[in-house]
């Protein structure tokens, strides 16, 4: 509770330093803010106090886009009214240059960090969507609520950007999200691959068959009888399948989705261990922090099969510049004290290296 209670109260005193004390946008600050807590905050908050803060951050996010399009629409008969001819063309070039921006980075950026090997490659019907996709709701109206309530602004400048701003989000709202998924199924993209129905029906195959088991443990744990825990069971007799049956299926699959799969849930499975450990203090905050960034690693090197999982995984064997520094002057100069770098997993290690790494 005190680290949602700080959260809420770091929001609000972002907002009236920036937008009162340092000319800054107060909206666009609290959701610089927010994507700053969010990027570091599954690594030094436990887990089950994250997905309580999520779930508060959630309820409030609701409450507050509702809020802000409830004002935008008392307030948008009023702004369109004003509107002109010349509003109208002014908010096709608003579309057209929003387009374009996204566009140069769809097209322009994203095969340049590609090629560097910074991101990985899109297909070109993905980003037609994404292209078409980028809509606009409770942050844009924000913005232009709070441009319209302030009085520095000259009205004219006031209903240039209401006017705009509303009609963008309408645009989007009436015109991009219904079109959507036409444009989805055009593309054939709208539908899952068969061979990943195929798997996806697998999986979900095995994790049924073992509830019956785990219904008899979990009775006998708790000395329920065994004609309830038995007759409980029987609605998954369905599903009750043989081992043998189900990896006969999985060998008719692709390889490369197999493996690609497989790769995915060991990556999975390897940032549940990490979020258990932290969870029950059984490392510490800066340990658990690197270890979610490997395992995070990990998860996308497997998305392209077995190469990037392997690529990814001799990066987090790799010896970082700092410990190939520290090594070097060891070597060369025979400093042994204090340490100088970090070892390969992120842990301080104490010098010589035959000594055990300090968690």
């Amino acid at each position: 509770m005190a680290e949602a209670t700080l959260t809420i109260g770091f929001a609000y005193v972002v907002f009236i330093i920036c937008d009162h004390y340092l000319g800054l946008s107060g909206v666009v600050s609290v959701a610089s803010a927010a994507l700053a807590v969010s990027a570091g905050g599954r690594r030094r908050l436990s887990p089950s106090n994250w997905e309580s803060l999520v779930v508060t951050w959630e309820q409030l996010a609701f409450w507050a886009s509702s809020l802000i399009f409830l004002f935008a629409a008392m307030q948008t008969p009023e702004l369109l009214a004003q509107a002109s001819w010349g509003d109208l063309a002014l908010l096709g070039v608003l579309i057209v240059a929003a387009l374009l921006a996204r566009a140069l980075t769809l097209y322009g950026l994203i095969p340049i960090l590609s090629f560097a090997g910074i991101a990985q490659p899109i297909d070109a019907n993905y980003k037609l969507v994404m292209l078409w996709g980028g809509m606009r709701g409770a942050v844009s109206l924000a913005l232009a609520l709070a441009a319209t309530e302030n009085t520095a602004l000259p009205p004219e400048v006031r209903q240039f950007v209401g006017i705009l701003a509303t009609g963008f989000v309408l645009f989007t709202l009436l015109v991009t999200a219904p079109t959507m998924r036409p444009l989805m199924r055009l593309l054939k993209i709208s539908s899952v691959p068969p061979a990943e129905v195929a798997l996806s029906q697998q999986v979900i195959g095995m994790s049924l068959s073992s509830i019956p088991q785990e219904i008899e443990t979990v009775g006998r744990q708790h000395q329920i009888s065994p004609e309830i825990a038995a007759e409980v069971a029987r609605a998954y007799d369905a599903h009750n399948r043989d081992p043998a049956e189900i990896a006969v299926e999985c060998a008719r699959l692709p390889g490369e989705l197999g493996e690609r799969a497989a790769l995915s849930v060991l990556a999975d499975r390897e940032q549940e261990f990490c979020l258990d450990y932290f969870e029950s203090r059984t490392v510490s905050r800066r340990v658990a922090a690197s270890l979610l960034v490997y395992a995070a690693r990990l998860r996308d090197g497997a998305r392209s099969g077995v190469d990037g999982y392997q690529k990814a995984a001799a990066r987090m064997l790799g010896f970082n510049p700092t410990f190939r520094l520290s090594l070097g002057v060891h070597r060369r100069l025979g400093i042994a004290r204090p340490s100088l770098g970090s070892s390969p997993t992120g842990l301080r290690c104490s010098w010589p290296p035959a000594s055990c790494c300090k968690t």
